[in-house]
Parts: C-alpha cells; sequence; structure tokens
C-alpha cells in the first residue's frame, strides 16, 4: 500500500533545509540591496560634483562653503554651498521660490518653512537612517530661529564639503600646509557673494583633491551622529569668532559643523553615547557604507575610501601639517599629491 504524505522527520528535514538555504541567500540579498544604494550614493555625490563644475563655468568660481550676512542676528539663517547649487541640480523652482542669496534667509523660513524642509533625493543618501528634518530640541544646531524666535528644522542631507585637517575653520589658511592657520581644503567663507576658490586654485590636481563626502545621520545604538543641514546655516555671531573658526568649543553643533567636515578624526571614527550632544568627533565624514565612506574629487570622479586609509593628523608632534595620505587628499595646495 502506498504513503500518503510525508512522515514527521521529512517534513522537519525540509524544513530544516529551507531554513539553511535562507540564511544563505538574506546576506547576499542584504548585499546586493547595499551595494545599489551605494550606487545610488555613488550618483548623487557624481551630479553634486558635476554641478559644482556647471556652477564653476558660470561664475568663474566654485560656491563658497556658506555666505556670512554681517545683518543677520545670533542663529539667523546664512545662505550654504547646496542653495547655489540648486539651479545645477534641476531645483531651479525652488531656488527661485527661496530668493537665495537675496532675501534674508530668517525672514523666508518664517513665511515658507516648507521651502526648507522638504527632502532633495540628491541630498540623501539611501543608506542613511534617521528622519528627513532635523527635529527643533533634540538638534538645537540645525534648527534657524525664525523672526518670532520659534526653531524651525532644516532639512538633512548626508554630503558635506570637504574644509581641513584639524578643526573645522571659516577662512583660508594663511599657511596651505597647515591646518591650524586656517582651512586648506578647497572650501571656505565667503563675504557678500564672492565665491572663495577655483579650480585653478587646486594646485595638487583635481584628481588629488577631495571636494564633497559624506556623514550619515541616525539615531540607532544610542549614537547620534547628525548629518548635515541643507541650504542654510545657523550661526553663532554673538559667540565671537571661534563660532566661525573652530566653531567654539561648546557649540559644535552649529555654524560650519553642519556644512563642512574635516579629517581630524578618521572616517568613521567610534562615538560612544557619552559624546552625543557636543563632542567634536561630530565634524568627522562617515557613512553607513561598510568599510568606508564615498567621496567626490574636484575632477568629478567619485571614489570610494577605506576607513584605514593613513591618517597621522595630530600625531606628529602635536602638529596639523601634511604627513599622510588622508590630509594630502584634502590639502589642495599642500605640495603634497596623493592620489587612490
Amino acid at each position: 500500500m502506498k504513503r500518503k504524505g510525508f512522515t514527521l522527520v521529512e517534513l522537519l528535514v525540509v524544513i530544516a533545509i529551507i531554513g539553511i538555504l535562507v540564511g544563505l541567500l538574506l546576506p547576499a540579498v542584504q548585499a546586493a540591496r547595499e551595494a545599489a544604494r551605494r550606487m545610488q550614493c555613488s550618483n548623487n555625490l557624481k551630479q553634486q560634483a558635476l554641478a559644482m563644475h556647471n556652477y564653476h563655468d558660470t561664475y568663474k568660481k566654485l560656491p563658497p562653503m556658506y555666505i556670512h550676512d554681517t545683518a543677520v542676528t545670533d542663529d539667523g539663517g546664512h545662505w550654504a554651498w547646496s542653495s547655489f547649487l540648486l539651479p545645477f541640480i534641476e531645483q531651479q523652482p525652488r531656488y527661485d521660490a527661496l530668493e537665495v542669496g537675496t532675501a534674508k534667509a530668517r525672514v523666508k523660513i518664517t513665511t515658507n518653512p516648507e521651502l526648507f524642509q522638504a527632502p532633495i533625493d540628491g541630498y540623501r543618501c539611501p543608506s542613511s537612517s534617521g528622519p528627513d528634518v532635523h527635529v527643533p530640541g533634540t538638534d538645537p544646531g540645525y534648527c534657524i530661529d525664525d523672526t518670532s524666535q520659534n526653531n524651525t528644522g532644516l532639512a538633512v542631507t548626508n554630503y558635506i564639503v570637504v574644509s581641513n585637517i584639524a578643526n573645522l575653520r571659516m577662512k583660508r589658511a594663511s599657511n596651505m600646509t597647515d591646518g591650524l592657520t586656517g582651512a586648506i581644503g578647497i572650501f571656505s567663507r565667503g563675504i557678500g557673494r564672492e565665491p572663495t576658490a577655483g579650480l585653478s586654485d587646486i594646485l595638487d590636481g583635481t584628481s588629488n583633491t577631495l571636494m564633497i563626502g559624506e556623514r550619515f545621520h541616525t539615531r540607532a545604538g544610542g549614537i547620534r551622529m547628525s548629518g548635515g543641514t541643507m541650504l542654510v546655516v545657523r550661526d553663532n555671531v554673538d559667540k565671537g569668532p571661534t563660532a566661525h573658526d573652530n566653531p567654539g568649543n561648546s557649540h559644535w553643533n552649529q555654524g560650519i559643523m553642519t556644512l563642512a567636515g574635516s579629517v581630524r578624526y578618521p572616517i568613521n571614527v567610534v562615538m560612544t553615547p557619552s559624546e552625543n550632544a557636543s563632542s567634536e568627533k561630530k565634524m568627522a565624514f562617515s557613512s553607513l557604507h561598510p568599510g568606508g565612506a564615498q567621496f567626490a574629487a574636484a575632477d568629478g570622479s567619485v571614489k570610494f575610501i577605506s576607513d584605514t586609509v593613513e591618517l597621522s593628523n595630530g600625531n606628529n608632534g602635536g602638529g596639523w601639517t601634511v604627513d599622510s595620505v588622508l590630509e594630502a587628499l584634502i590639502g589642495m595646495q599642500d605640495g603634497v599629491p596623493a592620489s587612490l
């Protein structure tokens, strides 16, 4: 007489085999998804790099890190590099609605906060978690006071411009091999609408100099790594020059910290929950791509840089001169060309 159906042992064996196959398949699926996200992130950086070049073709200079408006009071908004790129990433209507460079951002954010909060896919890494908008009260330095003194959270971006090898600085260094005297990277502050650097200033070669990098945004695991601010930056003008330059010992969540990055700390530097609120480690570049982060170089190419790349910053007798690969990729006139 023929059996009808399976025995319990046979069924358990089949279930076990299916479980093993699923266990083997899931990591491959997750790896494929991350590869797709990393490719999209690479494309975002590529488009921003091309936008930088198109901006340069139009204005003969690259956009400034941000424009310091001396008429804006403390915690008011100053137009950032990402706002000047809007016409070159198919965001002309938003650029026109914001009146970038003409209207006061602090007034505009009162009447049209949605213009500052609506995300732009090209400014977000798909691997990065966290909300699309910085949260007032939780991210105080990433929100702008409007004219009614109400905090409005700014949209999150995962891309920041490359500025320095030591602490972040608003001005270009007087000695372009020493990150202590100012920023030795491409981007620094502008006054009025004057750009601060052009491709001809990159003496180490555009393929050897980084322009834009990643910073992830998450609240996971007790770690609060905040991505950048999109379109405008909060400025701490009543705290003195260190609010721009350092940007202040107790104000690591404000000013250029939210726009630019430094390699004072390694890529993907480890943070602890106790360092959440004010750690200067937040100036570092970081990503949720395993093993490193992606950068756009000044020639428009996109490079994935390992978080184990050579970096000796701060370990050379306390100095901050260029003496490692990652530092050399930051400086645009340090005389130490490096390539990956």
